[in-house]
């Protein structure tokens, strides 16, 4: 797949580079697309194949994510970090900003991964005014409706990761699938 190898390459740090190759395996192994020509995207540059299952695909840290539904989905994954928190203020709404705050690192990746996992089903990649994305009720199980559908949440931990994955359908139990290490 000489164009994945390019994309990876953009990447500067070498275990980015390698869970953008990971995340190809798991295309292929899962989703079942070897082609690269198989791989369209949106204007938000949202990746999708016809003929093959709705995926989305997210890495950090040292850990990648592959999400597969019939239904439009989306995954986010991000390790704990507390430099992450600089930026909640511009993101979350005062209701999520205030949430946040009993628990700050636990929480805020709670609201990103959520946050970013409904952008990416939707096929809107991160928008202009992240606050006006309200994903509260999330947080509480319920789901959420955006842009005129009705959007599920399931979150779970791997290591110090924190991922969310979102569907325009119930979102069952994840499962977790670890690529070891050779």
């Amino acid at each position: 797949m000489p164009k994945r190898f390019a994309r990876a390459n953009a990447y500067k740090q070498e275990k980015d580079r390698l869970l953008c190759l990971g995340g190809a395996i798991l295309m292929a192994d899962i989703v079942g697309i070897t082609n690269e020509s198989d791989i369209c995207f949106n204007s938000s540059r949202k990746s999708f194949a016809n003929g093959f299952l709705e995926f989305n695909i997210s890495h950090s840290g040292d850990v990648c994510a592959l999400a597969v539904g019939d239904l439009p989905v989306g995954v986010d994954i991000e390790k704990a970090d507390c430099n992450n928190l600089t930026i909640a203020e511009k993101v979350f709404s005062d209701k999520e900003y205030e949430w946040m705050c009993p628990d700050p690192v636990v929480r805020f990746h709670r609201l990103w991964t959520l946050k970013e996992s409904l952008l990416k089903a939707a096929g809107t990649g991160l928008v202009d005014d992240m606050k006006s994305v309200d994903i509260f009720p999330f947080t509480a199980g319920a789901p959420v409706t955006y842009g005129n559908t009705v959007w599920y949440a399931s979150e779970t931990r791997f290591k110090d990761c924190f991922i969310s994955v979102c569907s325009s359908g119930p979102v069952g139990d994840l499962l977790l699938v670890p690529l070891i290490k050779q």
